[in-house]
């Protein structure tokens, strides 16, 4: 053994160079497969890292859609409950009508009893009294009317009348009057000159015209005048409490 050693000391010692390459050799190949070793290595940490972020990118879906169905599902049961809610108050309010309704009609069923009552006679006072003499009967209604009714009527305060109307027409006139003594010789003023100068008034040389406003006619038309008058309440019955008018 001890041989053999120092014949590989010898061997190295002879062969350096071939020592020192094959070392660098291995040494080379040592640094490559360590370098293959750390870049596999952050390879497969890249991919865990991928999966890792995919996974959570899947989770974040999943939530999110939880979370919608979730705020949905809440959105459906508040529909539901507003619904139920409203249905409930309906019903509520359709019974409380119902109820209002039955208390404002007339008392059918007192006039009812009222009618099938049976009258008391000879014979039901006998039966009756061999059951004790005893019968429960409901108290009879009576009318009461107290409840005034009122209706709008129109009373008349003056009936439709027509007035007959004249207006006078007025027009401008051409009148001629004489220069002399100042009369109105319209319609013949030259023969009003020739009679004052036969009875020798030579005063009346001529005449002039004057026009005034003098009525010519009249208009006559008719003015129909409608009916005057209010409305007031009359009283036209009475009501009892059950309904029943009177």
């Amino acid at each position: 053994m001890k041989k053999k050693m120092e014949q590989l000391k010898l061997w190295i010692q002879t062969h350096k160079k071939k020592v020192a390459a094959c070392m660098v050799v291995i040494l080379l190949a040592l640094g490559a497969l360590g370098i293959g070793l750390a870049g596999m290595q952050k390879e497969n940490q890249k991919e865990v890292i991928a999966k890792t972020d995919q996974k959570k990118k899947i989770d974040k879906k999943q939530t999110k859609k939880t979370d919608l169905k979730e705020e949905k599902t809440s959105k459906d049961d508040s529909k539901k409950k507003e619904t139920e809610t409203k249905e409930t108050a309906k019903e509520k309010t359709e019974v409380k009508t119902e109820e209002k309704q039955t208390a404002s009609q007339p008392d059918a069923s007192a006039s009812t009893q009222k009618n099938d009552a049976p009258q008391t006679t000879g014979g039901s006072n006998g039966g009756n009294s061999g059951n004790g003499g005893t019968q429960n009967t409901a108290p009879a209604h009576t009318h009461n009317y107290n409840i005034p009714l009122y209706t709008q009527q129109w009373v008349v305060d003056q009936a439709a009348w027509t007035e007959t109307v004249n207006e006078p027409v007025y027009e401008m006139v051409e009148l001629s009057i004489c220069n002399g003594c100042g009369m109105n010789i319209t319609g013949d003023p030259w023969g009003h000159i020739d009679a004052q100068l036969d009875a020798g008034i030579y005063t009346c040389g001529g005449f002039h015209s004057e026009w005034v406003q003098k009525q010519t006619g009249t208009n006559t038309h008719t003015v129909n005048h409608p009916e005057q008058g209010h409305y007031e309440s009359i009283v036209t019955g009475y009501q009892c409490s059950c309904g029943a008018v009177q």
